[in-house]
């Protein structure tokens, strides 16, 4: 049926279809003129043969869109199940609207989720870096509380690991970890609903069963816990993780790293929930004040590099020369960031740090001068054995 004619959708039939339109043709699909004429005499074009030919493909593809049309009006369930999905979305999603509807001020929600796992970045990365990454798993909790009648706030708690199991153990020591910095944030918390995913570490017999015991340790009491449909929709924990994320990309591209675990909570504790207040910038005629030629390239300014930059990668090419362990350009270049003298001071400061492109070039050229030095001793050794060979024939 359709599958069969798959290939002739419009996505994969333009390319032949071009090449068939013409401006005199005998079949109304490929005839421009015929098509693009219009009813009055003027838009119109009178073609001076017929069209009573027919084009094959073209045949074919209206009669498979005839067929999706067709399909689409008379679609049903192939099976009950498919209905009972959609009703236990439905029941599960007004699960959690009636916890919010109900919440005291004493109460409050936490949906916890797993988010996919942070691939760790770098300010200057490699290619061949990129790939084999091994990620970092990081668990997310948003609690959400009523602050008046009809507002709420929440507030977020992650948990990073540089290497965890995402199982029954390490969830539930995360809630009896996340309740305790509840407890610290909102003294007045005094019961806690529950809302997770689907997955197995979250409604194992596991982590239902150690929901007592978590109550008889802790202030905070659970007396509900709720699963999502596993065909929901994104919940607030993916919400939330992307803005963490997108942050994490900003605090990156400022020249830091994010590879382990510290490293991520050093990123996150940058955020501000506090919108940057921005001053109206006066509006000045600017056509005053540019000047003839403004838009013109200027020139290139060519910075040399300095004394230091260069002892300092001279002493690291060496090293490499001498202990076979030649250091890569990235390795020289996050070096120079840290580097510093007998007094514990930096030796270089910002505006001096050197990319891994520019450490290559350096690379190249000490290369090359090496290599013109040996040509020059071999040549000045040539040069003094003929000299001597002339001169042991002279004397003889």
């Amino acid at each position: 049926m359709i599958p069969q004619s798959g290939s002739l959708f419009p996505s994969a039939q333009n390319g032949g279809q071009n090449l068939h339109i013409s401006q005199s043709s005998e079949v109304s699909d490929h005839c421009c003129p015929f098509a693009l004429s219009h009813d009055d005499q003027k838009y119109s074009r009178k073609c001076e043969h017929t069209h009573g030919r027919s084009c094959t493909k073209c045949e074919q593809l209206s009669s498979v869109l005839g067929l999706i049309s067709n399909a689409a009006t008379i679609a049903e369930y192939e099976s009950e199940d498919q209905k009972d999905e959609v009703q236990y979305l439905v029941n599960q999603d007004r699960a959690r609207k009636v916890v919010m509807d109900n919440l005291e001020k004493d109460e409050a929600l936490l949906e916890r989720d797993w988010a996919m796992k942070f691939l760790p970045m770098q300010y200057r990365e490699s290619k061949s870096k990129w790939f084999a990454k091994r990620g970092l798993s990081w668990h997310v909790g948003v609690v959400s509380m009523k602050a008046y009648q009809n507002d709420y706030q929440n507030f977020t708690i992650v948990h990073v690991f540089d290497n965890a199991t995402q199982d029954a153990l390490t969830s539930t020591s995360i809630l009896q970890d996340t309740i305790n910095h509840i407890n610290k944030e909102n003294k007045k918390i005094k019961t806690l609903s529950l809302r997770s995913d689907n997955a197995g570490c979250f409604h194992s017999s596991y982590s239902l069963t150690t929901i007592p015991m978590i109550n008889k340790k802790s202030l905070i009491k659970i007396k509900r816990v709720d699963f999502s449909d596993p065909q929901g929709e994104k919940c607030i924990c993916d919400r939330k993780a992307a803005h963490i994320k997108g942050h994490i990309k900003r605090y990156v591209n400022e020249g830091n790293n994010v590879v382990t675990a510290d490293d991520f909570r050093k990123a996150v504790a940058t955020m501000s929930n506090k919108d940057p207040v921005v001053p109206d910038e006066p509006v000045i005629e600017t056509s005053h004040l540019l000047n003839k030629g403004w838009g013109l390239k200027g020139k290139r300014e060519v910075k040399r590099f300095s004394v230091e930059q260069k002892d300092f990668l001279v002493q690291k090419f060496n090293q490499g020369e001498v202990t076979g362990h030649k250091c890569e350009p990235e390795e020289v270049g996050n070096e120079m960031r840290t580097a510093k003298n007998k007094d514990g001071k930096r030796i270089f400061k910002c505006c001096d740090f050197l990319t891994p492109t520019q450490i290559a070039a350096l690379k190249k050229r000490q290369n090359a001068n090496t290599a013109f030095q040996e040509e020059d001793l071999q040549a000045e050794e040539v040069t003094n054995e003929i000299c001597n060979a002339f001169d042991s024939v002279a004397l003889q």
